[in-house]
């Protein structure tokens, strides 16, 4: 699926359930190159303007995971520490973001919440993700 097709089903869905809370975590593992991370960073700074007025958090993981931005409606602040993010460029290893996650929605009074997973899909060789 193309990003552009991917955006625009994004945003519809967004529409239809009133998404009011979304967590972005972001695949900064060695397996991207640095090309392709500007691409990830520059089409996650393209998808967070399309949910203008939710909370937005975004998390990169690696070799653990590190919260680029707590959540926050404000979008100037989304967009700053994504063009500053450095990416971690180690292991992948998304279960410890996942759980991170998980933790940050619990502690969330909104209804409807989204968690996108960015990743080339290329976990660490005796690596399972979720488990």
């Amino acid at each position: 699926m193309s990003s552009s097709i991917l955006l625009s089903h994004l945003e519809r869905e967004a529409k239809k359930t009133g998404v009011s809370f979304i967590l972005i975590c972001l695949d900064g593992s060695g397996s991207i190159n640095s090309k392709d991370f500007e691409s990830l960073r520059t089409g996650t700074r393209c998808l967070v303007t399309k949910f203008q007025g939710a909370t937005i958090g975004i998390i990169q993981f690696s070799g653990g995971y590190k919260i680029e931005c707590v959540p926050t409606t404000n979008n100037d602040t989304i967009d700053k520490a994504l063009r500053d993010m450095k990416q971690m460029g180690t292991i992948t290893e998304t279960k410890n973001a996942v759980i991170k996650c998980a933790e940050l929605f619990k502690s969330s009074t909104a209804t409807n919440k989204v968690l996108i997973i960015v990743t080339d899909g290329h976990p660490d060789e005796g690596q399972d993700p979720i488990s």
